[in-house]
């Protein structure tokens, strides 16, 4: 007799709606995608593709109807005969993109909580018997794999999750189970997991009082000519497995236009060791007019086995002093191209003392300040 509480539902009729994303490490750049996502800090927007075979008929149906809806992410174990399961982190669907001429649908996720199962066994066992339920497991030469990694479900799979952790409890407890899994030694290959990767969480932080802001839509708000740090927190519970002197640098990529920064742009984590912090210090530009971009950090040499991350960001304009430049610029041509008119204005009420080259000198004076003061600035960079 099923469990009740794993009887198939009309989804978007269900008081609780779920999309479940699984994901594999089967191929090398599935596993860093699962990095990528352990990595991310909250509310940043990451992208998942999957094959369209893989993705349930009633999200193929209408995707639009599942955007906005809350989603759980989960590693599938394949190193197992009769698979295994283990959560990720929650996030939020921001939209789904149909398929292109590739076939592949993209998933855009915001990230949100880690979470972790109170029993990871039992959570495993519920799993399985949610997807057999469903039909979205089935057997081959005696193998058992996943035919469908993204549907829409109840709660019953995320209601198993345990409570009331702090996020880095939860997070190092995720990074332990995985670093424990074994590679993929059946199935017709033969892939590592995670005992060669990097574990990382990546953040944004101030110097002294000077904090970052974020948008809705998850870009950072920095302001101009001020400091701030990319703050890298590792745990390396499989430490061990490396050398005493194995360096992981992690490349830092951004747009100098925008960015400075003092020194080689990458960050050096040392592997053999378990836990520890590492910082990026850089100071934006004093930018007038501000701009957008987006900081990428990934793995130098063996890219597959680290985060690749993308942080989105905007260094704001300096709006009053911006206004003030353009104000000027504008009054200058404008007593520039009407001196005449203006010292005639001007007699008329009485101040018979303007001449009519003052208005064109003053404006020549107005106008060319704000030139003069962007030149400076641009030779000072």
């Amino acid at each position: 007799m099923p469990d009740p509480s794993l009887q198939r539902c009309p989804c978007l009729k269900s008081p609780s709606q779920i999309v479940y994303l699984l994901k594999s490490t089967f191929y090398s750049d599935y596993r860093q995608k699962i990095l990528t996502f352990l990595s991310l800090p909250i509310d940043t927007e990451f992208i998942v593709e999957y094959d369209k075979e893989y993705v349930a008929e009633e999200i193929r149906r209408d995707p639009s109807k599942f955007e906005g809806m809350e989603a759980c992410s989960v590693f599938v174990d394949y190193s197992l005969p009769s698979l295994g399961f283990w959560p990720i982190r929650r996030c939020k669907v921001v939209k789904i993109l149909s398929p292109d001429e590739s076939g592949t649908y993209q998933f855009f996720l915001k990230s949100g909580d880690h979470i972790s199962p109170a029993d990871g066994a039992e959570f495993s066992d519920k799993v399985r018997a949610y997807l057999q339920n469903r039909q979205f497991l089935e057997t081959k030469n005696n193998e058992i794999w996943a035919n469908t990694l993204v549907f829409c479900g109840d709660s019953s799979i995320i209601d198993l999750l345990g409570q009331g952790e702090r996020e880095q409890v939860t997070w190092e407890r995720n990074v332990k189970q995985l670093a424990d899994t074994n590679d993929i030694t059946g199935r017709g290959i033969n892939q590592d997991q995670f005992k060669h990767s990097i574990f990382y969480r990546v953040s944004v932080l101030g110097r002294g009082e000077t904090q970052p802001s974020v948008k809705k839509n998850g870009d950072y708000e920095f302001l101009p000519g001020k400091q701030y740090s990319l703050r890298f927190a590792v745990y390396q519970p499989h430490y061990k497995l490396f050398q005493t002197n194995d360096l992981k640098e992690n490349i830092v990529d951004f747009p100098d236009e925008l960015i400075s920064h003092v020194g080689p742009k990458s960050v050096s984590l040392p592997a053999h060791q378990r836990k520890y912090t590492k910082y990026f210090d850089f100071w934006t530009q004093d930018l007038m007019a501000g701009g957008k971009s987006r900081f990428t950090v990934r793995l130098e040499g063996d890219e597959f086995n680290g985060p690749y991350v993308q942080l989105p960001f905007v260094v704001k304009p300096k709006r009053f002093q911006l206004t003030t430049l353009i104000l000027l610029l504008v009054i200058g041509f404008l007593m520039l191209g009407l001196s005449d008119e203006i010292a005639s204005i001007a007699n008329s009420l009485g101040f018979i003392f303007v001449r009519r080259w003052m208005p064109g000198f003053l404006g020549a004076i107005l106008s060319s300040f704000p030139i003069a003061w962007l030149e400076m600035k641009i030779h000072a960079r």
